[in-house]
């Protein structure tokens, strides 16, 4: 399959490391969204075909449904902001890997925290657990994770200009196998190798489309802002660098409640709080910002070059 047209390349000012993200799963303000709470909807098919008693959600304005097992609905509020993360690690490290045609990527939670700039440290298993606890809890709900009515880009023209698109049962990850024992030893938990396997729809999408390069260092940020700000600082990252090659972003209170989460927030509040995610970004990805009435207006701190992004 012809991989996704070359081009114009972003840079971040903060420069490397980055992870290389599919735009609109960048883009996705809905896509690990906690629902206040979900539809029971028994046996249901999800994306690889196995029926499970799932729950179902769906938002305003969106034509899709999520879709997750029931048995999966406590760990969703506690792990969702991590599905994200997990699904953009998979599908980066199947570029780096060189598109491998059986859609597996060989890992491991060590990798996996180090590419999400999670802290590994510590010389006991016990302490890993505090990482890969809550990775495997975000692999299997990125495995499960099921949107029906996604819009897929199916073909693309030499320019990227998008020519057909379906809407698909969707997953992103259709099977996690953790290996234990390999040539008959028993291996440790940390060092046990991890086969993600992606769907053949996202890897459709990785393939089709060019990549937006998202700066690790913004979740290195995010990961030490206070507990509150952490999801949102994300979400506001991804969707700024899936908004590239556009320097100058332009975006209103409402939609800002939207990707950031503070919904609910009051209006005094949630200016507050956007801000003080603004100021987390800032440098790695803000370099600058003003506000004109309900509309905040961002530079973005990079540059478009031409450089070729290497695949």
């Amino acid at each position: 399959m012809t991989k996704a047209v070359e081009g114009a390349r972003w840079e971040w000012d903060c420069g490397d490391p980055v992870l290389l993200v599919d735009r609109n799963v960048a883009r996705d303000v809905k896509l690990t969204r906690v629902p206040p709470k979900g539809n029971v909807v028994g046996a249901t098919a999800m994306h690889t075909g196995e029926e499970v008693d799932a729950i179902a959600w769906k938002w305003p304005d969106d034509g899709r449904v999520f879709l997750v097992p029931r048995e999966l609905l406590r760990q969703l509020k506690p792990t969702m902001p991590l599905v994200r993360d997990v699904i953009v690690a998979a599908g980066h490290l199947y570029r780096t890997s060189g598109y491998p045609e059986n859609r597996v990527i060989e890992t491991s939670y060590r990798q996996l925290a180090q590419t999400l700039a999670l802290s590994w440290t510590g010389k006991l298993v016990a302490d890993k657990e505090k990482v890969i606890g809550p990775l495997e809890m975000a692999l299997t709900l990125a495995r499960w994770l099921t949107i029906k009515g996604q819009p897929v880009i199916r073909r693309v023209d030499q320019h990227g200009r998008i020519e057909e698109i379906s809407y698909e049962t969707f997953g992103f990850i259709d099977r996690v196998s953790r290996i234990a024992v390999r040539n008959g030893r028993e291996l440790p938990v940390n060092k046990q190798p991890l086969e993600i396997e992606l769907s053949a729809m996202y890897t459709l999408m990785l393939e089709m489309l060019p990549a937006v390069p998202f700066p690790v260092k913004a979740l290195e940020a995010a990961h030490r802002a206070p507990r509150r700000l952490r999801t949102a600082t994300k979400n506001l990252a991804y969707y700024l660098a899936g908004r590239v090659p556009l320097e100058k972003i332009t975006l209103a209170v409402s939609t800002l409640a939207d990707i950031t989460g503070f919904r609910n927030s009051h209006r005094t509040e949630l200016r507050r709080s956007v801000e003080r995610v603004v100021g987390i970004l800032n440098p790695i990805m803000i370099r600058d910002y003003y506000v004109e009435g309900d509309v905040y207006v961002f530079e973005l701190a990079g540059r478009l070059c031409t450089k070729s992004d290497g695949r």
